[in-house]
């Protein structure tokens, strides 16, 4: 064994601390110093200390958000990516070619086979409001460069029911307004 301190190491640890943490540019916890310490004092043989350099060789799995949604289900609990489809698919209208991807706790992307269905699902029926089970389901279209971390979802579709307004304000304009917004 020899020690190696070699540059792959050290971007090693410095992608711990960067992952490990809750959100970027917080200071680094006592558990990650512990770690980033442990990983400057491992001692690799020169064929373990080989850079192994990953790429996406294979374009075809890569995600592309041309056709493509990314939803958030408002959820205390972790659901998995089938129980949320199973009951998205129906309410989408169980579009073809529907390729959907866990990518996060409760986050998720959609991919369409064509741009009407996803369309069809930003549109929903007069916005009406996504859901699984009693969770709300959020809607966002991103760009592709971004992070599933960075991705704001900052925008929910409720349905209200006024009970008893004025005659004067039972009209499409007054129902339609952005007031609400």
């Amino acid at each position: 064994m020899e020690t190696d301190s070699s540059p792959c190491l050290a971007l090693v640890a410095a992608d711990r601390k960067g992952t490990v943490g809750a959100g970027a540019g917080d200071a680094p916890s006592a558990g990650e110093d512990i770690a980033a310490d442990l990983m400057k004092r491992l001692k690799l043989t020169s064929e373990e200390a080989t850079t192994i350099i990953l790429e996406d060789e294979n374009e075809d799995d890569l995600v592309s958000l041309e056709w493509a949604i990314i939803g958030k289900v408002l959820s205390p609990t972790i659901l998995h990516i089938q129980t949320i489809m199973a009951a998205l698919r129906p309410a989408w209208g169980n579009p073809k070619g529907m390729n959907p991807r866990s990518v996060g706790d409760n986050i998720f992307i959609v991919e369409f086979a064509t741009k009407a269905d996803k369309e069809r699902v930003e549109a929903g029926e007069a916005g009406a409001p996504w859901s699984v089970g009693k969770h709300d389901v959020l809607i966002n279209n991103s760009d592709a460069r971004h992070k599933p971390s960075e991705v704001c979802f900052d925008k929910l579709t409720v349905w209200a029911h006024i009970k008893n307004p004025r005659f004067e304000l039972m009209n499409k304009l007054w129902g339609e307004t952005d007031a609400w917004s």
